[in-house]
């Protein structure tokens, strides 16, 4: 950011800045943007919400996703933290984060919204593990991970019903 935006309550008006060559929003207090960078990451995650039918909104970035919900606890922004479907992202959450709406002089695109963003659901939140789905092979333990990744996301705090839906997207 060109200037400070934490604790200021007067921040600038889309009008104010739109002429500017970039510039960003400070997140609401109820919003998470999971930002997926890796291409293959990004597509996967927006196939999910298009199949799904999820309500949130998208835009498309030069490298991929940004993806908005209302957050529903998740207390804290991360780097390259891996979600419960097995796919990584940034997480940005509350008015101390900020997302890039025009670069360089090009607004970035809403691909997908709809009237009104759910919760963040639970195979789109951080979780704690070092499992590497996206890529794994036959022969190299799926079965055994999956399963295993069940007792992860038990520990995490997901119940029966959610773990299995994350199985199921990944």
């Amino acid at each position: 950011a060109i200037e400070s935006f934490k604790g200021r309550s007067n921040l600038r008006t889309y009008d104010e800045i739109r002429e500017c060559e970039s510039f960003a929003g400070v997140l609401s207090g109820d919003t998470i943007l999971l930002d997926f960078d890796d291409q293959v990451q990004a597509e996967k995650a927006f196939q999910i919400v298009k199949d799904l039918k999820l309500n949130c909104c998208v835009y498309e970035t030069n490298r991929g996703y940004h993806i908005f919900f209302k957050n529903n606890g998740v207390k804290k922004c991360a780097t390259a933290t891996r979600l419960a479907c097995g796919l990584r992202a940034d997480v940005k959450v509350g008015k101390n984060a900020y997302a890039v709406l025009k670069h360089e002089g090009v607004e970035r695109e809403c691909v997908y919204v709809t009237e009104y963003e759910d919760d963040v659901p639970t195979f789109f939140q951080p979780v704690n593990s070092t499992i590497e789905f996206l890529n794994m092979k036959e022969g190299e333990g799926r079965n055994d991970n999956l399963y295993r990744y069940i007792l992860t996301l038990q520990q995490n705090g997901f119940t029966n019903d959610e773990a299995k839906r994350c199985v199921e997207l990944i």
